[in-house]
């Protein structure tokens, strides 16, 4: 699975990140933490070496996304070659 930018809310609330960080990006909010129980099993959680481990739901959402914008671009790309 693909990792993404983490940015913690106490970096954004003391301005620690690059201004530029989410320019043209998609943002997603969301915990992380195990308290929060957001945390999900996929097919990717485990291979054969080692033991599953779960998945935050942003995180899951994220790869999502990854995977939708990914294939649009894809697409328009193929018809402007054409």
């Amino acid at each position: 699975m693909k990792q993404f930018t983490k940015v913690s809310l106490s970096e954004v609330q003391e301005n620690l990140i690059p201004q530029d960080l989410m320019q043209d990006k998609v943002v997603l909010i969301g915990a992380t933490p195990e308290s929060w129980k957001d945390l999900f099993y996929t097919p990717y959680s485990s291979n054969v070496l080692t033991d599953p481990e779960r998945m935050a739901g942003v995180t899951i959402h994220a790869n999502l996304i990854s995977q939708i914008l990914s294939a649009a671009i894809e697409k328009s790309t193929n018809k402007i070659s054409k």
